[in-house]
């Protein structure tokens, strides 16, 4: 399995496609593929594999993958492979916790310092996001997670159920007392 940390960037086309620098496409041995599966959370889709000619480490989605696979953000972020047919993005990391407030500026009432604090540590490594149990589409399969851009302001996007749950809600009437949609 390769593991390493890549620049994602994302482009405007609509088609499915993922772009890899040639280092990188050299590295996950998928020089000469034509297709993948892009993989972050639960979430798998089948992609066109082009190279591009540039150093470092960086992928280009382009928008219609973005969309599909639900990818919350550009930057820096694991990819892996375990063989030729998939890449994974991430982990996606989703941390549960309770709300007792609707303010866009602390969702978590009092524990949102502890809770963008946690965001923080995780940033450049993987997909990082806070939830709380109202928060998730089990039908769907997926979470309308908070997560902080880079100047620290809250924001939200739908995402695949993440790979790690870290939960942090306050008490156990927390997890079994909120109706989940």
């Amino acid at each position: 399995m390769s593991l390493t940390i890549c620049n994602v960037h994302f482009t405007q086309q609509p088609e499915r496609i993922v772009w890899l620098s040639s280092p990188l496409a050299k590295q996950l041995k998928l020089n000469g593929r034509k297709s993948v599966n892009v993989k972050l959370g639960r979430d798998t889709v089948p992609a066109t594999v082009r190279t591009i000619n540039r150093a470092g480490n960086h992928v280009y989605m382009s928008a219609g993958l973005r969309r599909s696979v639900r990818i919350p953000m550009s930057g820096n972020v694991h990819l892996s492979s375990a063989d030729t047919d998939e890449i994974k993005l991430g982990p996606l990391i989703g941390i549960l916790t309770d709300s007792a407030t609707k303010s866009p500026t602390s969702p978590f009432g009092t524990r949102t310092g502890f809770v963008k604090q946690l965001l923080y540590m995780g940033r450049k490594k993987a997909y990082f996001f806070a939830f709380t149990p109202r928060d998730i589409n089990w039908q769907q399969e997926t979470v309308h997670g908070w997560f902080l851009d880079s100047g620290g302001t809250w924001f939200r996007r739908v995402v695949p159920l993440p790979d790690v749950v870290y939960n942090r809600l306050p008490s156990r009437r927390a997890e079994t007392g909120t109706t989940i949609s």
